[in-house]
């Protein structure tokens, strides 16, 4: 039994009967003890707040999952870099680092700091890199900071799940938390038949709050550890191939990889910042023989090594893509405007 499918069929309700009834049961009395936990360390560390003397920008989400933060990280770099103002990016650098390492070559002239201690690091950004702002990824939990600008990213696709806290659920923090939100955006949004009650749902819970859709576009193709060559958009299509990720949202890449027109005939799935191992490749290679190439993401490239690659039977390509607003880009643009204004 894959257990971690399993739990995710039971927080998401998906898993039926006595036996996953009672476990669930167990995980919702668990869960009342993590939301004491949660509301104890959000008071406590907003007692006495740390106010950096430069702006910051924190990034987060509420629950488990790929909710598009790290494409919303460089877009926003871009965005105060065009604003001819300083930026660093600060992250604690989850699983191999796959993360911070696309962000610095992705945005070389923007330094990318690592490490879990975000108070040492803004400090540290102030002191060698002069900044006019700070990016903090995966922060709207770091509530000893004070943010100029809180965004909260949504997965169109997941939304809040069964609304229930950690491990009954998916939710990191009560649904109350999201009143401390400046800025909802929706991840994939472009992929949703309708995001019309979610969005009432968020005005509702927290009306001052900014509302931005978003969706992840293919902007460009190359051959895995070729990412200076880049490759015709039309080169994948009616090409048979498999997919794999170790991603927090693996369904929503492999939509993005369908609408290239290419024919998916096979799918791995690893869990979030995988590191690639011969192992992995002995699980592809067999499948891969009737297949055209493989195709996997900018994260998942930079975990797989080339000695891994050369052992399979088709070529791999690598689908970069970036995050494009398509609902309310001018809102969006004015709130973060504000924050250099003074």
């Amino acid at each position: 039994m894959d257990l971690t499918n399993y739990f995710l069929e039971l927080v998401t309700d998906k898993r039926k009967g006595f036996f996953a009834a009672l476990i669930s049961f167990l995980l919702y009395l668990l869960s009342l003890l993590y939301g004491l936990a949660v509301r104890f360390l959000a008071f406590f560390y907003a007692i006495n707040p740390y106010r950096a003397s430069c702006k910051v920008i924190g990034v987060g989400n509420i629950t488990l999952g790929g909710t598009g933060k790290t494409p919303l990280v460089e877009w926003l770099a871009r965005y105060v870099r065009s604003q001819r103002k300083k930026t660093a990016i600060l992250t604690r650098g989850y699983g191999g680092g796959d993360e911070p390492a696309m962000l610095a070559a992705k945005l070389p002239d923007v330094p990318v700091l690592v490490d879990k201690d975000r108070v040492k690091t803004i400090r540290r950004a102030i002191k060698d890199h002069g900044v006019d702002a700070v990016i903090l990824d995966d922060a709207f939990q770091q509530w000893r900071i004070i943010k100029d600008l809180n965004i909260l990213t949504i997965g169109v696709d997941q939304g809040f799940g069964n609304r229930h806290l950690l491990p009954r659920g998916v939710l990191r923090e009560p649904l109350s938390a999201l009143t401390r939100a400046d800025v909802f955006v929706l991840h994939q949004a472009g992929q949703a038949q309708d995001t019309a009650t979610l969005r009432s749902f968020l005005s509702r819970i927290n009306p001052r709050a900014e509302i931005v859709e978003t969706a992840l576009v293919p902007t460009e193709i190359f051959r895995l550890n070729a990412a200076g060559h880049r490759l015709e958009p039309g080169i994948l299509k009616g090409k048979r191939a498999g997919v794999f990720s170790g991603i927090g949202n693996p369904a929503a890449f492999e939509q993005t990889v369908r609408g290239l027109g290419t024919a998916v005939a096979a799918v791995y799935r690893f869990r979030d910042h995988h590191i690639y191992t011969p192992a992995d490749i002995s699980v592809m290679r067999q499948e891969a023989r009737s297949l055209d190439l493989l195709i996997t993401t900018e994260k998942d490239a930079v975990r797989f090594p080339a000695t891994l690659a050369a052992d399979l039977p088709c070529a791999v390509y690598v689908v970069a893509a970036e995050m494009r607003i398509t609902n309310n880009e001018q809102g969006f643009r004015h709130r973060l405007s504000g924050l250099f204004a003074t």
